[in-house]
């Protein structure tokens, strides 16, 4: 019995299966790479409009009269409040870390 066809036979589907395994995980990596900056793009898109939208209630708000330097604080606060914009709260050092996506989906 003649080994060469066999073993060259088994070596060309060793080669199409490692080259079509590197051909996946490099199209994963840039549709993964893709979805990250989509993602990023989306959440930078909401952080400018809310900014904007905030930065004109303020605005609104300074033009006002308030009867009391309270009651100032007060509409402020609220209009952070309504805005949807929450105070980033600290880390724990030495926690575990989320990555960008995890963080922009928690916080979407």
């Amino acid at each position: 019995m003649d080994w060469l066809p066999l073993l060259s036979t088994l070596a060309g589907a060793a080669i199409g299966i490692v080259a079509t395994l590197i051909a996946d995980r490099n199209r994963w990596k840039r549709e993964d790479a893709k979805e990250a900056l989509r993602l990023r793009l989306d959440v930078y898109t909401q952080y400018t409009t809310i900014v904007k939208v905030l930065g004109e209630t303020l605005r609104g708000l300074a033009e006002r009269e308030h009867p009391s330097d309270d009651e100032r604080a007060h509409a402020l606060r609220e209009a952070f409040r309504e805005s949807g914009m929450q105070p980033r709260r600290p880390r724990p050092l030495g926690g575990t870390r989320q990555s960008s996506r995890q963080d922009a989906q928690a916080h979407a």
